[in-house]
């Protein structure tokens, strides 16, 4: 059926979404299913899902598909690459991602915490708390920051200040340096 005669039923059901779609055999023991969910009040598809099965395990394919439908879509961009992130605590995994949106699968209207994390050492991490919504699709572009530091150096007499064997300057000296580990001399 199309879209308006699922807001149709949607509205005579007093539901709030309408899923709808088609299931075809592709092969002895393949199946391939398309879903679209359309939001009744909005009346409009906002979530669609494709899904290919060997096995069709009534239980794990609809749990798969309510994910695919349901759940929020997070997409996270880094300025550095490689990066780490993870959702309330755990690392994004595989499991997780929706391979044909390349989008990480969120369970909807629960606070989540998002960090990220640079793949190299002395960054900055990037924390976010948000909840997404049913099908809700989100994009957050978390920036890291290489970590720096200030160096101040004072002495009685004046004398000159050696950072890593190279002369920076003399005392009474203040001076930004990235975060990291020298020798001072």
């Amino acid at each position: 059926i199309d879209e308006s005669a699922k807001v149709n039923l949607g509205t005579w059901w007093k539901a709030n979404f309408v899923v709808g779609g088609t299931l075809g055999k592709t092969g002895d023991k393949r199946h391939a299913i398309s879903l679209e969910m359309v939001d009744v009040k909005q009346g409009k598809t906002v979530s669609t899902a494709q899904l290919a099965v060997a096995d069709f395990n009534h239980k794990l394919l609809l749990n798969r598909l309510a994910q695919l439908l349901l759940w929020g879509r997070l997409r996270v961009v880094c300025n550095q690459s490689p990066y780490e992130a993870s959702l309330d605590t755990k690392a994004l995994r595989e499991e997780m991602l929706d391979p044909d949106y390349n989008v990480w699968l969120v369970e909807p209207n629960e606070k989540h915490t998002l960090e990220v994390r640079a793949g190299k050492e002395n960054y900055t991490t990037y924390r976010e708390d948000l909840i997404l919504g049913v099908a809700e699709s989100r994009v957050v572009e978390a920036t890291v920051k290489y970590r720096m530091g200030v160096l101040v150096v004072q002495s009685n007499p004046e004398a000159d200040v050696y950072l890593d064997k190279r002369m920076i300057g003399a005392t009474k000296l203040r001076r930004p340096v990235q975060a990291g580990e020298y020798m001072l001399t």
